[in-house]
């Protein structure tokens, strides 16, 4: 397997981790937004932290704290903390299947937009496969017969959340491109979303809801597995993969979240959602084969040509 087709899985695996937020925050709804968002933020920052410690590979927090890596990373870490506030929002406001649906659908747009505008080179197998994904958002999120309105509260919540992500994947991109590790940008990234969170939750008392062990284990969940292993994940295969292929892939959380949201949480389904569902899957497929198409390519014509 290529290190682009791998960095391509590991992102997508990230992101179906990242689909479980949703029925996760479902446990926990009693509770202040602020207070879940930081209390993922610091779970997920003592669990990395540990483990960099015990596997001695916390240089990648020295090269952090250098001037130009420092900016990115205090960047990125605005943008984790807006990303928490705005989905969880949207969630509450839109449901989970429209509100991670919008949230992280429209983060391909703005990825490929700010490509453009730096001049990158997008190609037809990306552009093919957002159209895909973004015509299979478009069908789930158009409301049914009995839900003819649509929340525009929790959809401006939800576009929220898609911008702070495409920052974050973008500063995150720079960093891991440039050779830092992936759990060491994790970490300061969601330090500092933790620091940015937790004077709010001393003013709004928000963490009284968290009492009972459902919520307990909900944000334990919340913290270990759909934060650290997750972004790990996903840090690892963004420095294989390219930003607006990253954000493309990203759309396997929304698919996961809009499967929980039908099938646990009782969340209206249709014909029209389940198709577009389908469409999602067809683009990340079609972005993973194109990506391993470009690798194979790539290795072909790295091959030094045979002289009979």
């Amino acid at each position: 397997m290529g290190a682009a087709v791998r960095g391509a899985c590991q992102v997508t695996s990230g992101a179906l981790l990242w689909g479980t937020i949703g029925l996760a925050h479902s446990f926990v709804h009693e509770a202040g937004i602020l207070a879940v968002s930081s209390l993922r933020a610091a779970i997920a920052a003592c669990v990395l932290l540990i483990y960099m410690a015990c596997m001695r590979t916390t240089s990648g927090l020295k090269r952090l704290a250098e001037s130009r890596n420092l900016l990115i990373c205090l960047v990125g870490a605005i943008a984790v903390t807006a990303f928490q506030i705005f989905l969880f929002a949207a969630i509450r406001s839109a449901g989970v299947a429209m509100a991670t649906l919008l949230a992280i659908g429209s983060a391909p747009v703005f990825t490929g937009v700010v490509g453009l505008l730096q001049k990158q080179r997008l190609e037809l197998g990306w552009l093919l496969a957002t159209i895909l994904g973004i015509t299979g958002l478009g069908l789930i999120c158009i409301p049914s017969k009995s839900a003819s309105v649509i929340p525009l509260l929790g959809v401006t919540y939800a576009l929220a959340a898609g911008t702070a992500y495409t920052a974050y994947t973008i500063a995150a991109k720079s960093l891991t491109t440039a050779g830092i590790q992936p759990q060491a940008v994790t970490t300061a990234y969601f330090t500092g979303a933790a620091l940015l969170l937790s004077p709010t939750v001393a003013v709004t008392g928000g963490i009284r809801g968290l009492s009972s062990p459902s919520a307990i284990l909900a944000v334990a969940w919340l913290g270990i597995i759909a934060t650290s292993v997750a972004y790990v994940l996903y840090l690892r295969g963004l420095s294989e993969v390219t930003a607006p292929s990253a954000a493309l892939l990203g759309l396997a959380e929304p698919l996961m979240a809009a499967v929980i949201g039908y099938l646990l949480l009782k969340e209206e389904a249709s014909a029209r959602s389940v198709t577009g569902m389908a469409l999602i899957i067809a683009g990340i497929v079609c972005s993973i084969s194109s990506t391993w198409s470009r690798n194979r390519r790539a290795m072909i014509f790295a091959q030094p040509n045979s002289v009979p």
